[in-house]
């Protein structure tokens, strides 16, 4: 069984986990009721989830260029404290981000989902990030650890991309 394992925050900070914790259980809902349906909700899931990265991709990497601008504009120090994430290894051509606290998986164990459920809404909502991400042509995301897996924390690797020769 899966454990929510956060540190309080101030105020402001706990609003911004409550309003992704309802954005969660948006998720969920539909999802849920896509279920009922009898549709693809993965693939309808899979689908707004990745329309949603390419919206926040627009909104916010479009000048992106590299590393360095990308943990500037995505390791804010609100993200950090939201989501008990750091930058925890870094060289010129990759970062590892850590999380220790998803509020979106937080709802999904709120609204009931399981275990695997809650891998799966996982994985689809990481489709936003891997999206976003990967639309900056320099950058290549990838999720090498989960709490919705049952890993201690949630690690994202962030790396130059590769040109033909193999270098960075």
């Amino acid at each position: 069984m899966l454990e929510v394992k956060k540190e309080p925050r101030e105020r402001e900070i706990e609003v911004m986990r409550a309003l992704i914790r309802d954005r969660g259980s948006y998720l969920y809902c539909l999802v849920d009721a896509a279920k009922q349906a009898g549709v693809d909700w993965e693939g309808i899931a899979r689908a707004g989830m990745t329309q949603f990265g390419c919206l926040k991709y627009q909104a916010k990497f479009t000048q992106v260029k590299g590393l360095d601008d990308f943990l500037e504009t995505y390791l804010t120090p609100e993200t950090k404290k939201i989501f008990d994430s750091d930058l925890i290894e870094r060289d010129e051509n990759h970062a590892v981000i850590k999380a220790g606290y998803c509020p979106l998986m937080h709802a999904w164990m709120e609204c009931g989902g399981n275990d695997a459920e809650i891998a799966k809404l996982c994985d689809i909502a990481m489709d936003s990030d891997r999206t976003q991400v990967n639309s900056i042509p320099a950058l290549h995301f990838s999720l090498r650890r989960s709490l919705a897996e049952g890993d201690p924390q949630c690690e994202f690797l962030v790396e130059l991309e590769k040109n033909k020769e193999g270098e960075a």
